[in-house]
């Protein structure tokens, strides 16, 4: 999977990850960044870049609105990355998804001939 650079995604998630094995480097490693957006929506994000493997869980209030695992993603794009909105783009063989953040949580999904 093709990643932003740790700092970017660190940005993005305001986040400092959590690593599986701090022996590991980081493309090799189960990585998991938790963190609420304004809407305090408590979202859980756990990548595995070298098994190409993304996965989202989100909850408000307690009560779980996504829980979405995505294999393989080829690519990890970030669209926009401030205060008021942050945003994703995840692409895989025949998928695109656009995943809001910031200001709540939202999901696009685009098929690959879009």
């Amino acid at each position: 999977m093709n990643l932003p650079d740790e700092t970017e995604l660190l940005s993005l998630f305001e986040s400092e990850p959590i690593l599986s094995d701090s022996d590991v480097p980081y493309f090799y490693n189960l990585v998991k960044y938790v963190f609420n957006n304004q809407s305090e929506q408590k979202i859980h994000i756990t990548l595995q870049p070298a098994y190409d493997e993304f996965s989202i869980q989100v909850t408000d209030s307690n009560l779980k609105i996504a829980d979405i695992n995505l294999k393989p993603i080829d690519n990890l794009t970030i669209i926009s990355d401030n205060i008021n909105e942050k945003k994703i783009m995840l692409i895989g063989e025949n998928l695109g998804v656009k995943i809001t953040f910031q200001p709540q949580f939202k999901i696009d999904l685009q098929s690959s001939t879009e």
